[in-house]
């Protein structure tokens, strides 16, 4: 249940995106789909489907879209139309459309479409026969309808940055459940050559009249027919898990549940008349798990998906041809049985060259200055890394250790897709000489290239520093500030204050970042000016630290948006003078409050209670946590699904915590760069992969409705902090 800040409007019925009556609606029709599907009713199907999907389109698109705000909106991405406008209401609908689904609004439509014109066509031509069955042309939409659909939580959590390393079993329900669903799909349309069902009318050698089956024609036939559907099966079971081991880390038996549950889904539709079958699959899939147990396949280890696929194909012949054999009854010459194993080994292995090609050799080139492309006016995080000295795609770390450290700062997404930018910056990050940085690679990075690529991240920071964030519509805003490793010589500033954002689509883009001192109003006066100057919007909501100063820069500059206290660092604060267990303590019971409180109101109170617990051991710290309460607690007027990011502004200093650990100072750097646009470039790599928050349809609106009314902050909240 979605609770909110009493001080937040309620929000009508008729903003509400979807009712419970849809929910209701689109039940029934999943329950009227079921029904069809088991008694054979192939009209009612089709009927439920196309109401459903015609009914959630129907519904977006009356949905009025959201009013315009008082300050001036961004561009549009397209023509918006007169306020109220079916344009309008489609583009609202798509921009609140999560990461991964929009391909799936698309399906949905096709697959609208290929029903109605298979009603058609049966109307006008009649029934169809044979393969035509599957592979008609309304029936091909129909396919390609539902594989947008099923896959899009596959998208989501291909796009997502959360699903990094080895996956729990929650995280890989939906990796599981739509590669699953995809190679279902694909057996059903191929079902006609699928090594799961026989189709009709099918017969074997045994089965043909003498003089027939002495035909060698006839007979090569059959056996063509037998090897292309343990290859064709074989492709469809081993390529999709192919591009996956690419991306995601499965847990032991995805692949076995994957395997098994596709097999038994198209050996259904020929009523299990090859059971055996399913074995095979179940046996491939076991084999599949347990190489990518020992040899763990990804991006970066080739050989070990050539490995992976090379076995999983193997293992599914040799098992098909044993369960034919032993399960059916079913025998085919020995020299056949070989060579259909051996040549779905070698069409595995194919397979495994087409999605993970070797990589070619590339020239390392330094291009004159002049060649170089300006970078995009469009948001940082979009932009695409370069680097002035492309390294061979071969080249990474001699040593693992750097690269999980640089994952530590970047993500493991950013990480592998710029293995040598993200190992060299956090290296030299952490005071190592760039001839040592330079020789930590296989191949060493040669000379030149090191001071290539800092001048390039130097050229990149000033570009990214003087763009205009006008097209850039934050909705959260996050100050804080990280210690900055300074020079051997103690010169320079000690303390980076970093501002980034969440937009109303719910990416994280960096905005600024700037040397100057925590402690001083003026600093954190110019990051903020920065900021406004280059066009930002105002947001609805600013995160800070604490540091002192910063809330009368927020209440100066931002004068209509809600300020949140990081909760984390006001604790830090409290428990200073506070022991082990009375700190664990107290941790416990401020996140009990603020987790269960259904209102800001409540969260008070209970916060204030256990301010009371407390006050007799640190009273002091007590009274400036009371004094903050109200800050604390300001993130509770915002959606459910974004409160717990909201209560603390930690992004910088989690990503910048390991370099920080180190304690080594940054020694002379290459290419005449400094300190703060290594730490952009590692944090804008970040930026790029990290996963979105999300924005589901009716937080869009309840942040519409927070933007355009003034959020009241009480007098203790407003006053400025000694």
């Amino acid at each position: 249940m979605s609770t909110e800040h009493e001080s937040a409007p309620a929000r009508p019925s008729t903003e509400q995106p979807l009712l419970a009556l849809d929910g209701v609606m689109l039940a029934v029709l999943a329950v009227a789909m079921t029904a069809g599907a088991v008694t054979g009713r192939r009209e009612a199907v089709e009927a439920a489907f196309a109401a459903a999907g015609a009914w959630l389109l129907i519904r977006l698109a009356l949905h009025p879209p959201a009013p315009r705000r008082r300050r001036p909106a961004p561009p549009a991405r397209v023509p918006a139309g007169p306020r109220g406008s079916v344009v309008a209401r489609v583009r609202w609908a798509l921009e609140a459309t999560p990461v991964g689904y929009r391909l799936g609004l698309a399906g949905a439509a096709i697959a609208v479409l290929g029903l109605m014109g298979d009603v058609a066509w049966h109307a006008g031509f009649g029934a169809d026969g044979g393969i035509a069955r599957v592979i008609a042309p309304f029936h091909l939409m129909l396919l390609v309808g539902a594989g947008l659909l099923v896959t899009s939580p596959l998208r989501a959590a291909w796009a997502s940055s959360d699903d990094e390393g080895r996956l729990s079993a929650r995280q890989a329900l939906p990796v599981v459940g739509g590669l699953t669903l995809v190679i279902a799909l694909a057996l059903f349309a191929f079902q006609w050559l699928s090594a799961f069902g026989d189709w009709k009318p099918a017969v074997t050698a045994a089965g043909l009249p003498p003089e027939v089956r002495a035909d060698q024609a006839v007979v090569q036939s059959l056996q063509t027919v037998v090897l292309a559907r343990i290859i064709v099966t074989d492709l469809i079971l081993v390529g999709p898990v192919l591009l996956a081991v690419r991306r995601f880390r499965l847990p032991f038996g995805s692949v076995t549940l994957m395997f098994t549950l596709a097999g038994t889904l198209s050996a259904a539709l020929r009523g299990l008349s090859l059971a055996g079958s399913v074995l095979a699959a179940f046996a491939a899939g076991l084999v599949a798990d347990m190489t990518i147990r020992r040899l763990r396949p990804s991006a970066t280890r080739t050989a070990a998906c050539r490995v992976f696929a090379v076995a999983t194909s193997l293992a599914f012949a040799a098992a098909y041809v044993v369960a034919l054999a032993v399960v059916h009854g079913r025998t085919i010459p020995l020299d056949l049985a070989l060579g259909a194993i051996g040549l779905t080994g070698l069409v595995g292995l194919a397979l495994s060259a087409f999605a993970l090609p070797p990589a070619a050799p590339e020239a390392v080139v330094e291009p004159a200055p002049a060649a170089i492309a300006a970078e995009p006016v469009v948001e940082p995080a979009e932009a695409p890394a370069e680097t002035l000295a492309t390294p061979p795609a071969r080249r990474r770390p001699r040593d693992p250790a750097d690269l999980r450290f640089a994952a530590r700062v970047t993500g493991a997404a950013g990480a592998r897709e710029h293995p040598v930018e993200a190992a060299a910056l956090c290296a030299l990050l952490r005071g190592t000489p760039g001839d040592d940085v330079a020789a930590a690679f296989d191949p060493p990075l040669a000379t030149g290239e090191l001071a290539a690529l800092c001048r390039d991240v130097v050229r990149r920071h000033r570009a990214w520093a003087e763009q205009s964030l006008g097209q850039v519509d934050v909705v959260y805003l996050f100050l804080e500030a990280v210690s900055l490793p300074t020079r051997p010589d103690g010169t320079g500033e000690q303390d980076l204050l970093g501002a980034w954002g969440v937009t109303r689509h719910g990416k994280r883009v960096l905005l600024g970042l700037r040397t100057g001192s925590r402690d001083r109003a003026t600093a954190w006066g110019a990051l903020g000016a920065d900021l406004v100057e280059r066009g930002m919007h105002q947001p609805v909501l600013v995160v800070a630290d604490g540091a002192p100063g910063v809330w009368r820069v927020i209440h100066e500059l931002w004068p209509d948006a809600g300020m949140q206290h990081c909760t984390r660092s006001a604790l830090d604060e409290a428990c200073e003078s506070l022991g082990e267990r009375e700190r664990r303590d107290l941790r416990s019971r401020v996140g009990t409050a603020l987790e269960t409180a259904r209102s800001g109101s409540e969260a008070r109170h209970r916060l204030e209670a256990v301010v009371a617990a407390f006050r007799g051991a640190a009273p002091a710290r007590m009274a400036v946590l009371a004094r903050r309460l109200d800050r604390l607690t300001a993130h509770l007027a915002f959606p459910v699904e974004h409160r717990r990011t909201l209560r603390s502004a930690t992004v910088l200093q989690r990503a910048l915590a390991p370099i920080k650990a180190s304690g080594q100072p940054v020694g002379a750097l290459p290419g005449d760069a400094d300190a703060v646009a290594l730490v952009w470039a590692l944090l804008e790599l970040g930026a790029r992969t990290a996963r979105r928050l999300p924005m589901p349809l009716h937080a869009a609106a309840q942040l519409d409705q927070l933007r355009r009314r003034h959020i009241p902050t009480t007098e203790a909240s407003a006053a400025p902090e000694a």
